[in-house]
């Protein structure tokens, strides 16, 4: 009886088994392949196959782009060839429905596999790229998405150039096979650039998890210095998070002719530098790059905005808060630059003006509130023109202004027991740890709120919704310091100012810019004219400025100029310098929290010269 009892029970297991198998090989798969047989030819082969997805017809999507950069960039563009089969090899009638998705009639056919060819020649942190010397694979201009399968798993089966014999990602590797990685669905295989070559891979561990530098590029650097600078940015960065939530994280250096920027991802970032950022006497500038991407681990890739994921990679994705999200991020490089020691105190509170300098000198920032200039990123900060100047400001520098005046006041409010970092961790625990989700404005504006004690009303309204001028010392007295203007040099005072900018077109002065209000504003300049001559005397690119300067303020300079081939006459009245050099002093008579908040804030004791 037991022996016919176990055999049973084993037939109902080895049935189960069979059943589990069965419906495991009709599960909907999402596979890509990427081979770049031709690199000189800048083509990357591309195969995407979807099995048990039985459809009349099926759209396969390609991003328009890339999360991290909010502009629509038209990744389809570079896309050629599209052709398509079943599994049995049976060509498919493929057409274009819509400027970014291919509609495929598969017939309900039980394997469907697309082929296609991108080409990537643009250097870019936001772009793929392809030659003989490495291949840069940027998944959102690369891959089609089917937008039904978002969220299946994905192998991804990288075949690279022969001579090539590295692959950097942050993608999980296959078990079974060196050259396929696995992301759980779409979102992560966007987030997971793949770097393909020769590149020379440092590693490092913080808190037991490994990190590599994959850096591309022919340069000369030690890679001691670099794994250390490297780390000191990430033991940094979480001492003021107290959170490191990936299992690996891979930075992705490519060192070429010039710098381009950086582009953060959730367990990776990409790094654009010029060939000599590593060398003994770049290193500690170059970091700063370092410091703001790896900070996006939390702000942006985690924390996050309601609008920055799950993404629509098919149209813009807005947001009111990249104040905070690129802003905030800015600040904390900062800020952690000083926690690192990397920048000293005394360098760190000189350079605190440098921020404010920026921000006032922009007229636009009577224009456009920052909320305003994160929402409007798609079509003005990665668009700008020669009148942006006049019209809008940077989500970066203003978020970052507003970051330290939070920081400051919450110093305050709470005797310097609680800082901006207990808002930061506070929403990263909530909405990222807790919730899984995003948040919004008035939440982050709750948080602050929390944390300070204190209703922040006015200071949103003002400097975040609106345009008021911003009342510096009112937060700088909190940490016993007063932002004051620097008296103008005598050789300044004396020279004229115009208000315009030049270009030099074969050596001709072609006006680029003219900012509202200005003399040459009033004067009637456009932006394109040519300048010929001041006061009578012919003029170049190179000669105009110093020609105008030496016609004091108040007095009078005649501008002959050419516009769109007809000659004009113009006259301007000069105009005094505008004073935009600010630096911080300290006040005379602070109490016991205004000397604590300082030394807290910018860790230097409050001494006769501010220094430790």
């Amino acid at each position: 009886m037991l022996k016919r009892l176990f055999t049973i029970l084993l037939g109902i297991v080895l049935c189960g088994g069979a059943f589990t198998q069965n419906v495991s090989a009709r599960q909907t798969t999402v596979a890509y392949t990427v081979a770049m047989p031709n690199p000189d030819s800048h083509y990357f082969d591309v195969q995407m196959t979807v099995s048990n997805f039985r459809k009349p017809f099926i759209d396969f999507h390609m991003p328009v782009w890339i999360p991290g950069s909010y502009l629509v960039r038209e990744f389809e563009k570079n896309v050629i060839l599209v052709r398509a089969a079943d599994g049995k090899g049976r060509a498919l009638r493929v057409r274009k429905v819509r400027k970014n998705i291919w509609r495929v009639w598969s017939k309900k056919a039980r394997k469907v596999t697309v082929r296609y060819r991108v080409y990537a020649y643009v250097i870019s942190v936001r772009n793929s790229f392809l030659d003989k010397s490495h291949a840069f694979i940027n998944p959102s201009s690369v891959c089609f998405f089917v937008k039904e399968l978002k969220y299946r798993p994905i192998r991804v089966t990288v075949k690279p150039y022969p001579r090539w014999h590295v692959i950097s990602t942050g993608l999980e590797k296959s078990p079974n096979d060196s050259l396929t990685f696995l992301a759980k669905d779409y979102d992560e295989l966007v987030d997971c650039p793949i770097e393909v070559g020769n590149q020379k891979v440092l590693r490092f561990s913080v808190k037991g998890i490994p990190h590599e530098i994959a850096v591309y590029g022919r340069a000369t650097f030690d890679p001691d210095s670099v794994v250390w600078g490297f780390k000191k940015v990430v033991e940094t960065e979480v001492g003021i998070m107290r959170e490191i939530d990936y299992p690996r994280y891979v930075f992705l250096v490519h060192l070429g002719e010039q710098g381009g920027g950086g582009l953060e991802h959730r367990n990776s970032c990409v790094l654009q530098m010029g060939r000599h950022s590593f060398e003994a006497k770049n290193l500690h500038h170059s970091l700063g790059l370092v410091f703001h991407e790896y900070f996006h681990n939390w702000n942006v890739k985690r924390l996050r905005p309601k609008a920055l994921g799950p993404f629509d990679y098919d149209r813009e994705n807005y947001t009111w808060l990249l104040w905070v999200a690129e802003g905030f991020t800015s600040y904390y490089s900062s800020r952690a630059q000083l926690l690192s020691e990397i920048v000293s105190p005394k360098s760190y509170f000189r350079g605190v003006p440098g921020w404010i300098k920026t921000l006032e000198s922009r007229p636009g920032k009577k224009i456009q509130p920052v909320d305003l200039a994160s929402f409007d990123a798609w079509i003005k900060y990665y668009r700008p023109d020669e009148n942006s100047v006049n019209t809008t400001i940077s989500y970066y520098g203003k978020g970052a202004v507003l970051a330290q005046l939070l920081d400051l006041l919450i110093r305050h409010q709470t005797e310097n027991k609680k800082s901006l970092q207990d808002v930061m961790r506070f929403m990263y625990k909530r909405y990222f740890k807790q919730l899984n989700r995003w948040y919004t404005q008035e939440a982050f504006r709750n948080a602050c709120e929390q944390i300070a004690g204190t209703s922040l009303e006015d200071f949103f309204r003002k400097y975040v919704s609106g345009t008021d001028s911003i009342d510096y010392n009112h937060f700088y007295r909190f940490a016993g310091v007063a932002l004051r203007k620097k008296p103008l040099t005598k050789a300044d005072s004396s020279k004229g100012y115009a208000g315009f900018s030049v270009t030099n077109r074969s050596g001709e002065a072609v006006v680029s810019q003219v900012l509202f209000g200005s003399p040459a504003f009033r004067a009637g300049l456009y932006v394109n004219d040519e300048i010929l001559a001041v006061n009578g005397f012919r003029v170049k690119a190179g000669s105009v400025f110093r020609d105008l300067e030496r016609i004091p303020p108040g007095h009078t300079a005649r501008l002959l100029v050419n516009r769109r081939g007809l000659i004009q006459n113009l006259t301007m009245t000069m105009g005094l310098r505008p004073n935009f050099n600010y630096e911080l002093k300290k006040i005379e008579h602070p109490d016991s929290l205004q000397k604590a908040v300082f030394e807290g804030y910018f860790k230097m004791k409050w001494g006769k010269d501010g220094q430790k």
